[in-house]
């Protein structure tokens, strides 16, 4: 059986508001080392500057600071830091495929594996994540953050 995603993320990058950039080519990129967004960008444009943190925390804090022109991360963390943060925004492009998050079970338990496809497939056919992200995460992200950026209702992967 494949894997029953609830979540997913990919990585982004979030610039001040007024910043007229549209990707991140020829920019300074704060990132924080280890991350997905580092691995990524260190792979895929080694030629792009970074500027490596090791908190993500520190990473925000320096665009913030001005040291850097953006920030790239896993788009969970981004969209929380513009909600507390005003004046920034997460840029649309997406570094790299989006992946999947789902709970994980011991190698082995194929009873609660089941189970747990099982209970995820219900809880899609009600909505149940959607009722959920309405009620408590919705205000914790950005205004403009929809649902479908960040949820897998019912573990239909569609990456």
């Amino acid at each position: 059986m494949t894997v029953t995603p609830n979540l997913k993320v990919a990585v982004q990058a979030l610039v001040p508001q007024g910043n007229a950039v549209k990707s991140l080519d020829d920019l300074a990129s704060c990132t924080t080392t280890g991350t997905t967004a580092d691995i990524w960008l260190t792979k895929n444009h080694p030629d792009w500057k970074q500027l490596k943190f090791e908190k993500n925390s520190e990473s925000l804090q320096a665009l913030a600071n001005g040291r850097g022109d953006a920030c790239a991360q896993d788009n969970l963390v981004l969209f929380s830091w513009a909600k507390q943060n005003p004046g920034y925004r997460v840029l649309d492009e997406k570094l790299g495929a989006e992946a999947p998050i789902a709970p994980a079970v011991k190698k082995g338990n194929v009873e609660l594996r089941d189970w747990v496809h099982t209970e995820l497939a219900k809880l899609g056919e009600e909505k149940s994540l959607l009722k959920l992200y309405d009620q408590y995460v919705r205000k914790e992200l950005s205004d403009d953050t929809q649902p479908e950026s960040v949820i897998v209702e019912g573990g239909k992967w569609q990456g």
